[in-house]
């Protein structure tokens, strides 16, 4: 598979993570959020107005003073405990666990650079999944585009990527030649954008940390960070705050200058697909490609 075919990259291969969106100076640019978010109360920690006053002559309506109200310290909401990452995580898993279907349209940009050559990525297209007998079925319809080194052509090619389990289809055109495979889903690539089994896998490659939130997009979104446990380097994950799903992935390798992000935008909860959506449907008269484990062992 041609490196810009824009599969989600296995994280375990990237190196250095930068902080998510530093690349994006604009003006709808992060805005960095203090307070948890929209969908949690915050209890305030101010002393109620007159909960500690005294007077030396109370009205007779006044309680005495061996009953006079509780000083502050006993009458103020007590503060809220602070958010650990697996607190964050199991909210995340909840609201996930509600969703039968999903749509989002995707976008992709990548730049690799070294001394020899820099390449830049472009992608984008639609994101739909759905749970059925206990699975989650993927499916990406993506356009990507490749702008080689100088005096090079652009390049552009259309995939459908369908991962069912443990098998990963992907079929499509590239230079007017169409073309069909099949094989063994990586353990590695990043597919999901929600669930458990999200976290169970990103926590199986990297040490996550929790960070401040941020507002994306005029919606709150949390922010985990991760380093590799193999290699060197720090990748990002956002998720919307209210919906529980990924918004945004970014990847950036140690020297800054290879960097990849993968946005989500514009969902759709719970959806209605046509069974055949998730089939795999290759183009009439190719033939497909058997790259699976079961295939190579006969």
């Amino acid at each position: 598979m041609s490196a810009y075919s824009f599969r989600f990259l296995p994280v375990s291969a990237v190196l250095v993570m930068a902080p998510l969106l530093a690349c994006d100076r604009s003006a709808d640019a992060p805005v960095a959020k203090d307070s948890v978010p929209p969908t949690t109360a915050t209890p305030s920690s101010a002393t109620p107005e007159n909960s500690a006053a005294t007077t030396d002559a109370p009205a007779p309506s006044s309680p005495s003073p061996e009953k006079s109200a509780d000083p502050p310290e006993k009458t103020a909401a007590p503060p809220e405990k602070k958010r650990t990452l697996d607190d964050v995580l199991v909210e995340l898993s909840a609201k996930w666990a509600k969703i039968e279907s999903l749509s989002a349209e995707v976008h992709m940009m990548a730049q690799d650079k070294n001394e020899k050559q820099n390449l830049q990525y472009g992608g984008y297209g639609d994101y739909a999944c759905i749970k059925k007998d206990g699975r989650l079925i993927v499916r990406r319809d993506i356009v990507n585009t490749i702008v080689p080194n100088p005096g090079e052509t652009t390049k552009e090619r259309k995939s459908t990527i369908l991962v069912d389990g443990e098998v990963t289809y992907m079929w499509g055109e590239e230079g007017g030649k169409k073309f069909a495979q099949k094989m063994d889903t990586d353990k590695n690539e990043i597919v999901r954008v929600g669930g458990r089994a999200l976290f169970d896998q990103l926590q199986s490659l990297h040490e996550l940390e929790l960070r401040p939130n941020l507002v994306l997009g005029g919606r709150a979104v949390y922010i985990i960070a991760g380093i590799p446990r193999q290699g060197r380097g720090r990748n990002a994950f956002s998720f919307d705050c209210e919906l529980g799903v990924m918004t945004q992935m970014r990847m950036e390798n140690e020297s800054g200058l290879s960097a990849r992000t993968v946005t989500f935008s514009k969902f759709k909860i719970n959806p209605e697909f046509d069974e055949s959506h998730f089939e795999f449907r290759p183009p009439d008269g190719v033939e497909v490609f058997d790259m699976t484990r079961k295939s190579r062992s006969e």
